[in-house]
């Protein structure tokens, strides 16, 4: 039974959201899209740490492209899997999505 519940949590968690993250020198950045208003928000934390601190970052899409504008960067998401512009306008991320 417990078993049957977990996945049907994972599977809401699914519907509802997908998330990616990275890792750069000793933090790892984990960026979250929210399906049903296309929302991001991105987060980092120590490699040893559990806590996360949220950053502020903006969304919009364009061209089936989505754009992602912080206080100090402009970035792109590619093919689901590729951050351009992270720290500086030619870095390419390669992004682990998370799976439920």
């Amino acid at each position: 039974m417990v078993y049957l519940f977990e996945k049907g949590i994972d599977r809401h968690q699914n519907n509802r959201l997908e998330s990616w993250e990275f890792a750069k020198a000793d933090l790892i950045f984990r960026l979250t899209r929210w399906k049903k208003t296309n929302g991001f928000s991105m987060s980092h934390s120590l490699r040893l740490s559990s806590s996360w601190e949220p950053l502020d970052v903006k969304c919009m899409e364009k061209n089936g492209d989505r754009y992602l504008t912080s206080d100090s960067s402009n970035m792109k998401i590619v093919d689901d899997e590729k951050l351009i512009g992270f720290l500086n306008p030619t870095d390419t991320i390669r992004m682990n999505k998370l799976e439920r």
